[in-house]
């Protein structure tokens, strides 16, 4: 069956993704955070032969980073039946500049202007159909829009520069070469102009239209018409759009309220908004904790049935090696999973909440400022602060660093950001070792692996040249109400992927890790002691006893956790002999201290990175030597702070 494409683009927060989640019924997380979307996503409009592609939001066609190169490609040479270009009704004027090069490749068109329902203004529909010559359609972050109702037009508008550009487009275009392209000839010499790199392969003669092209700029500069050539079509166009939106569109100007004013004055504070972004973490991670009673609930559950599983299973005559997997294996893996969902549901919904209010995108800029002083590139900020949810996803979005060192700079910090998978073993110790300090306790593990990653990537920074600075676009979004019902499907979704993600890794993790501390080389065997990963870890765990964990228990559980961190509390409860985490907790009071505890904490927060995130850090660089370093580093910097942070709680009890 044959799948008509339509390609979903726009500047960052201006609700594309919502608007994918309304076509495609799917639950595809929004941010204020710019570029969010590092990756297209594409799905299928259900009960059509239509798919709609998200691409990554950007302010213009043209751009040195991955973000832009990727989308670029994709506009240029897929193949799809039209563009649905979406703006911020009520930011027309910053959303129009990328719309005109998407005009300009005279692709199938229709523009959406979201967010009509906080709009407060008149616009002439008509009067902007008429000018900028394609279809267009508004709705709110609240209307269940049908895409069968969108109208498609092809794009014929030209904008008309002044007569010394017209006369080199029209050079530019002679020179094209006879390579297919989804994109006008104008399209692509209006880019060559703006000194987009990117598509210089489609010309012939190139060095020639370069000189030409220099000639003009210069002629430009003394004649004061502008800084540049492309600065010359950036005037051209922001003339264009603000005298188009003089005569269709009228925006009432808000009064920011002097409260919110007073909240940006400390939430942006040098000083006072780092102290601000400390507090809000910790009551986030606070009130988290204090909804650990609801996982005891679901554990008694899961024991209740284990009980009943284990009695009949035995009535029924089956006994041995199948009871204990079944038991011990997969009901042990299920708990595993399903005991700490309370828990991160709520974590993930806090830091929802945080995002779509317009908070994140303030610690972002407060940081921005920071990350300048130090040396590093204002776009490590993005991945560095998605790392909290998932290492593998936040390397990804390292593309939108167009510096290729300071990107891998970014990279090798990323694995000490503790990602959700880690959480469920802070929980455990947490508990146990420091009921009356949770909150601090897992606040100061969070806050150790961000002062170890932005350390890691400003020492990797310093080590290599150092490149131009970048330009970049932060955008600073208004505080938001959030819609209940946009919560909600963002919390089932995280659900989703926990259970239906996460969860199988784990539950397939959980049932490898039983047949190998359940099976030796003679074959099943109760005695754990004799098992392959017990042999196998015997061998390494004196290696871990400075450290204060130099059992093999220990080491067998970290190389679980390899496999990947959500495994961490499955293997250790089937490796201790375990049945559930309250069992778990018991045998862990008996065979670890408070040193001990904080110093596993800390290397489960900072050794090796999952294997899934190394297979992306070598996908993104296509460099082993990234893999490799990163691995032998993660492991001297866990062992080596281990090793400190043991020795000094040591001295204290």
């Amino acid at each position: 069956m044959s799948f008509n494409k339509y390609l979903l683009v726009g500047n960052p927060n201006v609700g594309k993704t919502t608007i994918f989640n309304y076509f495609t019924k799917n639950n595809e997380r929004a941010s204020n955070i710019s570029g969010l979307t590092f990756q297209r996503k594409e799905a299928i409009i259900p009960k059509t032969n239509n798919v709609i592609i998200d691409l990554p939001g950007i302010h213009g066609i043209g751009g040195e980073d991955k973000i832009n190169q990727e989308m670029e490609d994709y506009i240029l040479t897929d193949d799809y039946q039209g563009i649905i270009y979406v703006a911020d009704i009520n930011y027309l004027k910053k959303n129009f500049y990328l719309l005109i090069d998407i005009l300009e490749s005279e692709q199938k068109i229709n523009l959406v202007l979201n967010m009509n329902d906080i709009f407060e203004g008149k616009l002439n529909i008509d009067q902007l159909k008429d000018d900028l010559g394609c279809e267009i359609t508004v709705m709110s972050q609240k209307d269940e829009v049908d895409f069968n109702g969108l109208e498609f037009k092809r794009s014929q508008f030209k904008l008309k520069y002044p007569e010394r550009v017209e006369i080199l487009i029209e050079e530019i275009i002679k020179n094209k070469k006879d390579i297919e392209s989804n994109v006008s000839d104008r399209f692509l010499a209006i880019q060559l102009l703006k000194g987009n790199n990117n598509i210089q392969s489609y010309f012939n003669n190139l060095d020639d239209l370069q000189k030409l092209i220099s000639e003009q700029e210069k002629e430009i500069i003394e004649t004061q018409e502008a800084h540049s050539l492309s600065g010359l079509i950036f005037k051209v166009r922001r003339e264009y759009i603000i005298g188009l939106l003089d005569l269709s569109y009228q925006k009432k100007v808000k009064e920011i309220s002097p409260l919110l004013l007073k909240m940006d004055k400390v939430f942006l504070h040098p000083f006072w908004g780092y102290i601000v972004f400390a507090f809000v973490m910790w009551l986030v991670f606070f009130i988290s904790f204090q909804m650990a009673f609801l996982g005891d609930y679901i554990e008694a559950i899961m024991v209740f049935i284990s009980t009943y599983m284990n009695d009949l299973l035995i009535n029924l005559g089956i006994d041995g090696a199948f009871n204990d997997f079944l038991i011990n294996g997969f009901w042990a893996g299920l708990s595993g999973i399903l005991v700490f969902l309370p828990q991160i549901i709520i974590l993930f919904s806090l830091l929802t909440f945080l995002e779509t209010s317009g908070y994140l995108a303030r610690v972002t800029i407060l940081f921005e400022n920071f990350f300048q002083k130090i040396g590093l590139s204002a776009n490590s900020l993005l991945p560095l602060i998605s790392g909290l949810g998932c290492n593998v996803l936040s390397v990804i979005s390292t593309r939108s660093i167009k510096s290729e060192k300071k990107r891998i700079s970014t990279i090798l910090a990323i694995p000490f950001i503790s990602c959700s998978a880690r959480l469920p073993v802070y929980i455990v110790f947490i508990e146990v070792f420091f009921e009356k300090y949770q909150g601090i306790v897992l606040f100061l593990l969070y806050f150790l692996g961000i002062i170890v990653a932005i350390a890691v990537a400003y020492v990797v920074d310093k080590l290599v040249l150092k490149d131009k600075e970048e330009l970049i676009i932060l955008d600073l979004p208004e505080y938001k109400a959030i819609p209940m019902n946009y919560f909600f499907r963002v919390v089932i979704a995280k659900i989703k992927s926990f259970v239906f993600g996460a969860g199988k890794l784990i539950l397939v993790g959980a049932l490898g890790l039983w047949f190998l501390v359940h099976f030796n080389f003679q074959g099943y065997t109760q005695d754990i002691q004799s098992s392959i990963l017990f042999n196998l870890s015997d061998i390494i765990s004196p290696v871990l006893s400075p450290l204060g964990f130099g059992t093999a228990e220990a080491t067998a559980s970290f190389f679980a956790a390899f496999l990947a961190k959500e495994l961490a509390i499955s293997a250790m409860i089937v490796i201790y002999g375990a049945s559930t985490p309250s069992e778990l907790s018991t045998i862990l009071a008996q065979s670890y201290d408070m040193a001990s505890a904080f110093s596993f904490m800390v290397f489960t927060l900072l050794y090796i990175p999952c294997i899934s995130t190394l297979a992306v850090m070598y996908t993104e660089t296509r460099k082993w030597k990234i893999v490799v370093i990163s691995v032998v580093m993660s492991l001297v910097i866990g062992y080596v702070l281990s090793f400190v942070f043991y020795n000094l709680i040591s001295l204290f009890i």
